[in-house]
Formats: structure tokens, sequence, C-alpha cells
């Protein structure tokens, strides 16, 4: 059960501060008060009672974001009755769910819609891509924010928050594999003429917590004719096929930027202990 920082003090009806916010902190993943306090409840039941079976079972997550992805039109939400000027043009089919219907182009997906969560109700006032927004729940996003990924305004990406929270319980656990990885590599960090754009950071928890992402070594299979502002690119395209020498490779302690020198990389070493010395003060003091 995740916990947010806070005081123990108990209010009169005997939670503690800390069991509120973690219960509001449930929301964001999908869960409300009233679950809540039933799995509450079922943490304080004697072992006679039945439990529920797979909660809490999980010990790893994959969260696959289709960057500028298919409409829910073409994929799980056809509206098929809808007017015309509103659903696709591609027929549905029928899946494994009875009463879900998906995309025709999708026969595979059909076979396994019994095990997935359609969510229907997700919607935002952005006409933007929402990288950052879909990712993180920040309230509020524009497009300065989007394309800065270091703007103080944004919020932790959710493998950010639970690779905090699992260094803050266990802080001597010796981490050989990061918690926290991220494939292909940062968004649009591939393309011609676009700087990345903001999305799964760690934004105010610092950089420490930043997915690891990996490096991508390799060329685009196809290419694509991109207009940026009064530019125009046809340049390969990772992003709609890459060919099949092209490696996707954790960076190794070993490997360094090609400007950085031992020198400097002893000079960030050496400031980084003077802040982890810095926050220790900050952390015995009142």
């Amino acid at each position: 059960m995740l916990r947010i920082l806070g005081s123990p003090k108990k209010f009169c009806s005997g939670w503690t501060r800390r069991d509120m916010l973690q219960a509001g902190a449930l929301g964001f993943f999908g869960l409300g008060l009233s679950d809540f306090f039933r799995l509450a409840d079922l943490q304080a039941a004697p072992l006679g009672r039945a439990r529920e079976k797979h909660f809490g079972r999980a010990k790893a997550c994959i969260l696959l974001h289709l960057y500028g992805s298919p409409s829910q039109l073409e994929t799980v939400d056809m509206k098929p009755h809808a007017p015309v000027e509103i659903r696709g043009e591609l027929k549905p089919i029928r899946s494994s769910l009875p009463g879900l219907d998906v995309c025709e182009l999708l026969p595979n997906l059909a076979k396994v819609m019994d095990r997935t969560t359609v969510v229907r109700s997700m919607t935002h006032p952005y006409p933007i891509h929402g990288v950052a927004y879909a990712l993180t729940g920040v309230p509020q996003i524009d497009i300065p924010m989007e394309l800065n990924p270091h703007d103080s305004r944004h919020w932790p990406f959710v493998g950010s928050v639970v690779d905090y929270v699992l260094r803050a319980q266990q802080p001597k656990k010796p981490r050989g594999v990061p918690d926290n990885i991220a494939l292909p590599f940062p968004f649009s960090s591939q393309r011609v003429g676009e700087v990345p754009r903001a999305g799964p950071y760690a934004a105010f928890l610092g950089g420490a917590y930043n997915p690891i992402w990996t490096e991508f070594n390799g060329k685009a299979s196809r290419t694509a004719v991109k207009t940026l502002l009064d530019q125009k690119f046809n340049a390969g395209e990772p992003y709609r096929g890459i060919t099949a020498e092209s490696r996707f490779e954790l960076a190794t302690a070993t490997t360094l930027p090609s400007d950085i020198t031992l020198d400097r990389l002893h000079e960030r070493r050496s400031l980084v202990e003077q802040f982890d010395l810095g926050r220790k003060d900050l952390d015995a003091s009142a």
C-alpha cells in the first residue's frame, strides 16, 4: 500500500493524518475512499476471514504509452451507431468480452479483451499531445510546459514516485538493476529539429528518480516529412520503423558522453557528495 509522507498524529476517528493522505493518494491509481476503507478492513480481518485472492501480488508493472497513438474510434471505443461525422471508417468485430467490440484491424487484441479494462471517462481540455499530463496527472498543462521537461510546474511520473517510495522503505538495499526503466528513448529526442518533450520524469523529486532511458543504437527504416515552423525535413523516422540490426541498450557505468572527461566526472561526484551532506543536516534540523 502506497503511503505518503506525513505526521503520525491521530484524528478523533482514530485514523492518522498519514492514513488520510494515503487514502487521498489512492485516487491517483483509480481507487476511491470506499475502496481504501474496504481494503483496510480486509487487512485488519482475522486469518479465518477470506481476503481478495490476488490483491497486491504484482511485482512489476509495464506501462505502454503510445505516443501519438490511434484514436479510441479506431481501437476499442468505435461508436458504430454514432453519426457519420463522429464514427470512424473502420468496422468493429466481436471480442472475448461480450458487449465490447474492437477494430477490425486488431484481431489479436480482440482475443484478450476479457483481461483488460477500458476506461471511457478519461478526458482533458488541452488540445496538445499531453504526454506529461497523461503520465504524471499534473492538473494543468500548456505548450511551454509540454516542450520543457525541466519546467518547475511539472509533477513526477508515477514510475518515479514508486521508485522514491521503494528507496525510502529500503534505503540500504543494493540496487543492481534499476527499478524505473524507460525505452526506447526520451520523447522526440531522435527527431530532426525537435527538442525532447516533457513526460515520464521525476520533476520536483529530483533527477536521481528519473527513469533510466535506453540508448538507441541503430537507424530508422522509414522516412517522414516534418514541418517545424518555416523549416521542412525529410529524414529517418525511428518512430515509424527501425532496421533489424537496431538495438536498445542500457548505458553502463563505464559509458561517458564524448564531452565528459574524468576530471568533470570527479567534479560532479564531489558536488553530489556535498549536496548529500547538506541534505543530512537539513533532515536532522527542525
